[in-house]
């Protein structure tokens, strides 16, 4: 303990990033950074409920109010619905913007709602989580990957719909059914992709006009199953994948067809990312050609313009000879890239990190085996 105090001495008045476990035997530690709530800026907070759960909740709601700095709250609380009584600490923290809460019931803590613009929650309960999401007109960002309880639809909730104006971008399963939100500034989707079944298909139709960005995590599907999506979306304009491709089935769908009667898919497609195990082949070659200002086949009539892809990130498998083939690659790739095409190559299966706002911590792996029957 008298290490841990001299390190907050040492640290002086600089804005605190912390990331607190607390049980039944560490309120020492609590009491000596609740002294110095004034500089917290960042915290990962996890309660494990116990006997002296409520002296703790009692500590951080005397602080209430004395959190000015405090701008991202990750709350990881394993029995939610065992709470004693109510987090109201965090409730006037005017700067809040960024919350993450890994908990099935939210109604015990009390949130500056109105403020936030990015919330990730893996794990409501799906009532709890409309009434959250009712609460929040200011949101920006919605993370709900791996929320088996993200299911807020019309029919299930009395036909009630929320209406969120300021959100640009949503992580979702693909598996969810959101009817009863109203996003009418979306321009993103990132999806956890299981199955396109009609919920999605409904979901994905709605923004059709209106989504600029995609993100699919293919979960290791194979076949990857993406046409659906892909086809549906004519006005995007980025695209990152992760997942298997062993038979290039995405590569060749990406590819600008050499026939006149049929269209390209993503024709305004500017941003490619395909961080799962590509090979490099004539495959790849020729979709990247095929979208380049070298292509012939950019001079056919069609009935949508094809736009330039400018920037191309790839993932590329390390496979027998690689050392071999992907110099040549890049010196055969090399007049596209002088064509204005930006080609980033890295070996190796690129892993998708998709919480962009959330915070990405040493308690993710026990939070990603945290399951609720």
């Amino acid at each position: 303990m008298p290490h841990f105090k001299e390190l907050l001495k040492r640290s002086g008045n600089v804005p605190l990033a912390l990331i607190v476990t607390i049980g039944d035997h560490r309120h020492h530690v609590l009491r000596a950074l609740l002294k110095e709530s004034a500089r917290w800026q960042y915290l990962e907070l996890t309660i494990m409920i116990g006997p002296s759960t409520s002296k703790t909740l009692d500590a951080l709601n005397d602080c209430r109010g004395n959190f000015p700095i405090l701008r991202t709250l990750d709350l990881y609380v394993p029995s939610s619905n065992s709470l004693p009584n109510s987090l109201s600490a965090f409730e006037d923290a005017p700067k809040l913007r960024t919350l993450v809460i890994c908990a099935t019931m939210v109604d015990k803590f009390l949130l500056p709602w109105s403020q936030i613009f990015n919330f990730r929650s893996p794990h409501v309960d799906r009532g709890q989580l409309f009434e959250a999401l009712k609460k929040a007109p200011a949101l920006q960002h919605i993370d709900l990957g791996g929320n088996k309880r993200a299911c807020l639809s019309s029919s299930d909730l009395d036909d009630s719909l929320i209406t969120l104006p300021e959100v640009r971008s949503i992580h979702i399963p693909s598996e969810s059914s959101l009817d009863a939100l109203h996003l009418p500034g979306l321009t993103g989707l990132s999806l956890e992709y299981r199955d396109f079944g009609s919920s999605m298909s409904s979901f994905v139709t709605r923004y059709a006009n209106s989504l600029t960005t995609l993100e699919i995590d293919l979960l290791n599907r194979f076949p990857p199953p993406i046409l659906p999506v892909l086809s549906a979306l004519p006005h995007l304009e980025r695209l990152e994948v992760y997942g298997p491709d062993q038979d290039n089935s995405a590569i060749k769908s990406l590819t600008v067809p050499s026939e006149s009667a049929r269209d390209p898919l993503l024709p305004r497609l500017q941003t490619l990312h395909l961080g799962f195990n590509i090979d490099v082949s004539d495959d790849l070659y020729d979709m990247l050609e095929s979208r380049s200002p070298l292509s012939s086949r950019r001079c056919r009539e069609t009935s949508i313009g094809i736009a330039n892809l400018l920037s191309v990130y790839l993932g590329v498998r390390r496979s027998w000879g690689w050392t071999d083939i992907l110099p040549k690659f890049r010196e055969r790739v090399k007049a596209i890239q002088d064509s204005g095409m930006r080609i980033q190559i890295e070996t190796g299966y690129v892993y998708n990190v998709s919480h962009k706002f959330a915070s990405i911590s040493s308690q993710q792996a026990r939070r990603a085996r945290y399951s609720h029957s």
